[in-house]
C-alpha cells in the first residue's frame, strides 16, 4: 500500500490556519466551522504552513468600531495566529518559504514521505514554487494569486506610483524591520498597513525575478468566477484570463471554474468535495494513493 502523502497547505495573506478551519460573514458576527481539512486528512497527513507575516493584520483590530468588537470576541474564543511576530526581510521570499517549509516537514515526517501542495490566494504561488523546487504528486491552486508576469508588473507599478511606499521599500533594513514589529505587536494599523505592502511588494518582485515555468508534476488550478460587485472580484477575473494563457500545450494542467463562488473556495463543501475528488484521482494516477484501499476513507 503506498505511503499516505504529507499535505503541505499555505494559506492565503491576511489569512492563517484558522482560515483552513472557519468561515465568518463580514462582520465578524458569526463563525462556521468548515469541513475541508476534515476531507484532506482522509487523504494524506496535514501539515499546516503558518508564519507571522500570513496574518500579521490580525494583530490588530479593523478601524470600524462595530467589526473590531466582533473580531475582538472571535480573538478571544478562537485565535487566528499563535506566537510572537520574528522574522526578517529574507524571510519573505518564496525560496526561502519553501526551504525553510520543506526542512520543517522533513523534521516532522521523515524523508522520502511523498508530498502534496495547496495554495490558497497568496499561497497558491509560494505552493507553486515549492512544487518546482521539490519533487510533489499534485500541486493544487485554490484561486491563487496570479503567476502571470504581466499582473506583476502591474502589481508592482502601483507601488512605484506611491512615493512613500517606494521609499520605505528601498531604506528597510532587518534593524527598522525589528523595530515596526515591535509596533505592529503594539496593534499600530499604520506598521500593520505597512508591513502589508511591504510583502505585497517584495512577493511581486520575486515572482518577476523568478517566472514561473511549466509545472513538472500535475498542477490543478481551482478558481472562483466572481460576479460583478465583489470586492477585487474584476481584478481577480483578470488574473484568472491571463492565466489560462500560460503554459499552453501542457499536459501537466488541470484547470476547474467555480461560477460565483467565493475566494475561499473550500468552504463551499460541494467545491470542497471536488477539489479533494480531483486531488484523489491525480494521485492515484501519479502512484500517490491506492483509491481501492483507501474506499472506506471517502
Amino acid at each position: 500500500m503506498p505511503q499516505k502523502p504529507v499535505i503541505i497547505c499555505f494559506p492565503g495573506f491576511c489569512s492563517s490556519c484558522w482560515a483552513w478551519r472557519n468561515t465568518c460573514e463580514p462582520s465578524g458576527a458569526r463563525v462556521r466551522k468548515i469541513g475541508f481539512l476534515n476531507k484532506l486528512a482522509k487523504i494524506g497527513r496535514l501539515h499546516l504552513v503558518e508564519y507571522p507575516w500570513f496574518a500579521i493584520d490580525r494583530y490588530g483590530l479593523p478601524p470600524d468600531p462595530a467589526a473590531a468588537r466582533n473580531w475582538a470576541k472571535i480573538y478571544r474564543e478562537d485565535p487566528p495566529f499563535v506566537g510572537p511576530i520574528d522574522f526578517v526581510l529574507r524571510d519573505l521570499d518564496y525560496d526561502q518559504i519553501a526551504a525553510s517549509t520543506h526542512a520543517a516537514v522533513v523534521a516532522k515526517f521523515g524523508a522520502g514521505a511523498p508530498l502534496v501542495v495547496a495554495g490558497h490566494s497568496y499561497g497558491g504561488p509560494i505552493a507553486y514554487y515549492f512544487a518546482a523546487k521539490y519533487r510533489v504528486k499534485c500541486c493544487l491552486m485554490l484561486d491563487s494569486a496570479s503567476l502571470d508576469p504581466a499582473m506583476q508588473k502591474e502589481l508592482v507599478r502601483r507601488f512605484d506610483s506611491k512615493p512613500a511606499q517606494i521609499a520605505y521599500s528601498k531604506q528597510i533594513t532587518d534593524e527598522l524591520l525589528a523595530a515596526e514589529l515591535q509596533r505592529v505587536q503594539a496593534g499600530s494599523q499604520a506598521a500593520i498597513r505597512r508591513i502589508l505592502d511591504l510583502v505585497s511588494r517584495r512577493s511581486g518582485e520575486f515572482k518577476l525575478r523568478n517566472p514561473a515555468r511549466p509545472p513538472r508534476q500535475p498542477c490543478l488550478f481551482f478558481r472562483a468566477i466572481h460576479p460583478h460587485g465583489v470586492k477585487h472580484g474584476a481584478m481577480w477575473n483578470r488574473w484568472t484570463e491571463a492565466e489560462t494563457a500560460m503554459f499552453p500545450g501542457c499536459d501537466k494542467v488541470q484547470r476547474y471554474y467555480y461560477l460565483g463562488a467565493d475566494h475561499f473556495l473550500f468552504k463551499d463543501e460541494a467545491i470542497a468535495d471536488d477539489i479533494c475528488l480531483h486531488l484523489r484521482v491525480c494521485l492515484e494516477a501519479n502512484g500517490g494513493l491506492d483509491l481501492k484501499t483507501e474506499s472506506g476513507m471517502h
